[in-house]
Formats: C-alpha cells, sequence, structure tokens
C-alpha cells in the first residue's frame, strides 16, 4: 500500500509548493482568454458652441407635412444637438442649437433620409456663408433606393471652408413641388477649426484611433465621416457597427444608430 500512495503524495506536495511559492501581489487577476478593450464604447465630448448669438437649427423633419409620406423616423441630421425648454406665455417651446465642428476644408454632410426614389420628391442640399447670407452651394439630391443614411459631399470647385467661420447648412424635401417651402426641413452650423499639434498626431495614427482623437476634441464631422470610411470598406466588422452605435448613441440619435449606409 505505501509502495502506492507514495507517487501521489510526492505530486500533490509539488503541486501545492507551486501554488504556495507563486508571487502574491494582492488579488488575484486572471486575463480572459477574450479581451473587450478594442470594444470600450466611444463617446463624443460636445465642445463650446460657436461664439456669437446661438446657432438655432432644427435636427429633425419634424411631423408629417401635407403629401408627405407617414414614416416611422423621420429626416434627421446627424449632428450634435442641444434642447432648451423655453415658455412664452402659456405655451412652451423646445429652442434647439444643431452644429458641428470640422478640420476638414471639405467636409461631408450626413443624413438619415425615410423616402426612396420610389418618390418624386425634389431635394436639395445648400451650404451658406453664415455672415454674407451668400449661397456658396446648393445641388439636387437623389433620393436613396431604401431608406437609410447617406452622405454630402462638396466638390473641389467649392472654395474651401474658412478657419473659424461659420456655415449654416440645409436639407430640404418637397413633398408639394409646387410650394417654395419645404415640407421637411433640417438645419444647422458648421464651423471649421484647426487643430495645431493634434493634427500631427492625428496624421501619425491608423484610422480607427483617428476616430477617438476626433470625438474626444469635440470634432463631429471628422469622426463620423472617418468611421463612414470604415465601415464602408469593412460593412460586415462588427466592432466597427459597435463603434458607430455608441458614437450616434453619444449624441441622443440612438434611433438612428442602427440605420443603414446607402448611396
Amino acid at each position: 500500500m505505501n509502495f502506492v500512495w507514495l507517487p501521489i503524495k510526492a505530486s500533490l506536495i509539488l503541486i501545492l509548493s507551486s501554488i504556495i511559492f507563486i508571487p502574491y501581489n494582492g488579488f488575484l487577476h486572471i486575463e480572459p482568454a477574450y479581451s473587450n478593450k478594442q470594444n470600450q464604447k466611444i463617446k463624443f465630448t460636445l465642445p463650446a458652441p460657436p461664439p456669437g448669438r446661438a446657432v438655432g437649427g432644427r435636427s429633425r423633419g419634424g411631423g408629417r407635412r401635407g403629401p408627405c409620406p407617414d414614416v416611422e423616423t423621420n429626416l434627421t441630421a446627424l449632428v450634435p444637438f442641444t434642447q432648451k425648454t423655453v415658455k412664452l406665455g402659456q405655451t412652451e417651446h423646445v429652442k434647439e442649437n444643431v452644429w458641428g465642428l470640422t478640420n476638414s476644408l471639405r467636409p461631408q454632410f450626413p443624413f438619415y433620409v425615410p423616402f426612396t426614389n420610389k418618390y418624386s420628391f425634389p431635394t436639395e442640399f445648400l451650404l451658406q456663408d453664415e455672415e454674407s447670407k451668400k449661397i456658396i452651394y446648393q445641388s439636387a439630391v437623389k433620393l436613396p433606393s431604401k431608406p437609410g443614411i447617406i452622405s454630402i459631399s462638396l466638390p473641389e470647385t467649392v472654395k474651401p471652408l474658412e478657419a473659424n467661420k461659420n456655415y449654416r447648412w440645409f436639407f430640404n424635401i418637397y413633398c408639394e413641388p409646387q410650394k417654395p417651402i419645404p415640407s421637411l426641413r433640417v438645419e444647422g452650423v458648421v464651423r471649421r477649426v484647426t487643430l495645431s499639434g493634434l493634427n500631427k498626431k492625428i496624421n501619425a495614427t491608423e484610422p480607427r484611433k483617428q476616430v477617438e482623437l476626433y470625438a474626444t476634441e469635440g470634432i463631429w464631422f471628422d469622426a463620423l465621416n472617418t468611421l463612414a470610411r470604415l465601415r464602408q470598406q469593412e460593412p460586415e466588422n462588427k466592432e466597427l457597427v459597435e463603434t458607430w452605435v455608441s458614437l450616434l448613441e453619444s449624441i441622443g440619435l440612438s434611433d438612428i444608430a442602427k440605420q443603414p449606409l446607402v448611396e
């Protein structure tokens, strides 16, 4: 019997010894087989609004107007906004400020469009110099083949945005073409800023890290547009989808976050 049990005892002693002599620095830490460090939610830091009077604007197209089809989610600008309820007499009104910063000379403007090209609603995008009120770009917009998020690009023929200057954009849908007033409209302000030393850091890092840097610095258009390009390159990448959802949720657009990117 002793011959049988001695090897087992020796094995137990060896195992226990290896456990006893493990260096101990507090709580035992076990690294999981799968680390989700890369899947941390990204959060946008809302910057201070542009100087001067309130920028105003409208982030959503509002309720049904005229012959516009009834939709579950209305026309929406994918741009940060703030809202404040004010009381005028006995009536309460919600005042909105819709604005975003960019470092780009010609940023892209993202919108959720609920109507498809089966409708013949005239749709347009306009960009206006906020100070002079001069329209610097105006273009008809083709409705997509299915409801989703589209992006409006400024062509090279458009003069680059000047730094530290406000520009007002409009996205209009005319469900009643014979009327000059758009049935649905969203509008806001874009302001180009220079990033000085941060530009070198951004240019030296990979695009996914650039999204985080832009978001942390409050540079909305560049954060979203960089991430949109990554999603177009890797449409099945779940990590990019999760980052996209968390970025839009951070500005209060959770209902838009899972809408598809369309052309």
